[in-house]
């Protein structure tokens, strides 16, 4: 990658309906104007078989910080993960062609410019034509489930259970603990649903769970969670922090807040207790695992991820989860006509293209492009 040095000044007008989903930030100079990925669908006009979706990515060479660049990264690999079909990944490059920085030039402009623009205009339109018919015709299938095994496809599911395997946890001690103290039939039954797009949750909340587990799954919910983090922090360098050892703390607040700040009762207190318990024995669990410097296969993970996320307390969790996921992204989908790619054509004269992801579904061609302000 190589980090812009020069400012610039975009001033590119966008219609309204496009400004509006704030997808774009054109006033701060050095960053990527794509602020996170966006999907542009085109009709072939094929008898209605396949459509064309051209999602803009974050731009490289964001002058903010290289941790910026890595975030941007992680947002693209984490937009693609879903994908079940990948077709081909293309790099287009700038053109070797200096700017008309010079007003003289600028003032002169002669009517063998205006034939070149006309001509490179003909030649994009050509191109974009030659692009679809190949789409249509040659563009080959390759699909993004077929067994292979990825370091990033297992970082990008641990993410998603963490949550899920700690509410099973806190689920499973609420019911191990009610059993305990009332010798009752009585369960709390865990229930999930995604989230709204512009919802967050609320550390402070207590949510509505609702559902049983059996306390003698806690144990093995509290090793996989070690394992989990092992591998992101040292197989996966993914995270620097432990992310299910800040779930915990974050759980542990919740009880603590509900013990402090209302009425307690036995429930509350017994609770708090057996979740600072479980704390303190994953962080025995990854202490040891550090200690020995354990190693864990790929494969091992991967049957791992197979066993947790089979657990119906988890399963349920993470189909809200990854259904959220989903509704995010659908969220920046924009429907144009195919006529309109040669509109967009245009407006990507004013960028330096990186490079494009191509994805091909049974009626969808997904096309993924990554540009920057030049």
């Amino acid at each position: 990658m190589i980090q812009k040095k020069e400012a610039f000044t975009p001033t590119i007008p966008l219609p309204p309906s496009e400004s509006s989903l704030n997808n774009e930030n054109f006033t701060a100079t050095g960053q990527s104007i794509t602020q996170h990925c966006k999907s542009y669908t085109f009709d072939l006009h094929d008898g209605g078989r396949r459509t064309v979706r051209i999602i803009g990515t974050p731009g490289f060479g964001d002058t903010r910080s290289t941790d910026q660049e890595d975030q941007n990264i992680e947002h693209i690999l984490q937009y693609i993960n879903i994908l079940t079909h990948l077709n081909a990944i293309c790099f287009l490059l700038k053109p070797n062609a200096s700017r008309l920085i010079s007003k003289r030039r600028i003032r002169s402009v002669s009517t063998v410019n205006h034939f070149e623009y006309e001509n490179s205009w003909s030649t994009s339109v050509k191109e974009s034509n030659r692009l679809i018919d190949y789409i249509k015709t040659k563009l080959i299938v390759y699909r993004m489930e077929n067994g292979w095994q990825s370091i990033k496809y297992a970082q990008f599911e641990i993410s998603y259970m963490i949550r899920p395997i700690l509410e099973a946890i806190r689920n499973i001690l609420r019911n191990t603990i009610l059993w305990n103290t009332t010798q009752s039939n009585q369960q709390i039954e865990q229930t999930s649903k995604p989230l709204p797009f512009s919802a967050s949750r609320c550390h402070s909340c207590k949510g509505d769970p609702k559902k049983n587990g059996n306390s003698r799954h806690v144990e093995m919910y509290d090793q996989a969670s070690a394992i989990f983090s092992h591998f992101l922090i040292r197989k996966a360098f993914a995270r620097k922090d432990d992310p299910f050892l800040t779930g915990f703390r974050e759980m542990i607040a919740e009880e603590t807040y509900s013990c402090t700040s209302r009425a307690p009762n036995d429930f509350n207190r017994l609770l708090l207790q057996e979740l600072s318990d479980i704390g303190n024995k994953y962080k025995q669990e990854t202490q040891t695992m550090k200690s020995v410097d354990a190693s864990i296969d790929l494969p091992a993970i991967y049957e791992l991820i197979s066993i947790m996320s089979a657990i119906r307390l988890v399963h349920e969790q993470l189909v809200a989860v990854k259904r959220r996921h989903r509704m995010t992204i659908e969220q920046y989908d924009i429907m144009y006509s195919l006529l309109f790619i040669y509109q967009f054509k245009m407006h990507q004269q004013f960028y330096n293209v990186n490079y494009y992801l191509l994805e091909k579904q049974n009626r969808s061609i997904n096309l993924f492009y990554q540009s920057d302000p030049i």
